[in-house]
């Protein structure tokens, strides 16, 4: 067994470390996404009346963001649920560019760069190698790597953050079998939303 005193101090040492604020926004985006992820399967579990939350678990489960809102969408369809627009809306911002997001910081390795505020996503064939002062290994010849600002992520973390206290709300409307909606969106859409 571990020494809680060591993780302790390791936890202190690594999380004011110089990749700190990498772990914040990764993290935060992350536990946001998770919240939302977690809501929608709960306003699934209420549209459909569903009392055995165990075995709906297991349907569900594995189910990723984009396809339970798809899902939700034919499940309130089939239900005859209507879905209001400022939530409609919301859906399709995060099925279209919040989903896409979470895969690619979920399958692509992170590294913050040292001289501004952004993270390089790590692929095998676009390394930083340049933008981090190395030289690449055989003198490989590659394609400058796709970055994301460290402000851009919080800003989406941010949002999911907003989302998420607004499907709260929406999760009241299921139970009380009301049309899914928002009454006061706190999740701001961008001004040119994906139709």
């Amino acid at each position: 067994m571990t020494d809680h005193s060591f993780l302790e101090a390791e936890r202190a040492r690594i999380f004011s470390g110089e990749d700190r604020d990498l772990y914040l926004h990764v993290g935060y985006f992350f536990t946001w996404y998770n919240h939302v992820e977690w809501s929608l399967t709960n306003v699934m579990a209420l549209v459909m009346g569903e009392k055995d939350l165990s075995a709906f678990h297991v349907l569900v489960k594995r189910i990723d963001g984009q396809a339970k809102v798809q899902r939700l969408i034919e499940l309130c369809k089939v239900k005859n649920r209507p879905i209001e627009q400022p939530l409609l809306d919301r859906l399709t911002h995060y099925k279209r560019k919040i989903c896409p997001l979470r895969n690619r910081l979920a399958h692509n390795g992170l590294c913050r760069d040292e001289n501004k505020s952004h993270f390089y996503y790590m692929q095998i064939d676009r390394m930083p190698w340049k933008q981090l002062g190395m030289v690449a290994p055989n003198g490989l010849d590659q394609q400058a790597p796709d970055h994301i600002d460290a402000i851009t992520l919080f800003e989406y973390g941010c949002w999911l953050h907003t989302f998420g206290e607004d499907l709260t709300g929406v999760i009241y409307c299921a139970i009380k079998q009301e049309p899914l909606g928002i009454r006061s969106p706190r999740s701001p859409l961008p001004r040119q939303h994906p139709t």
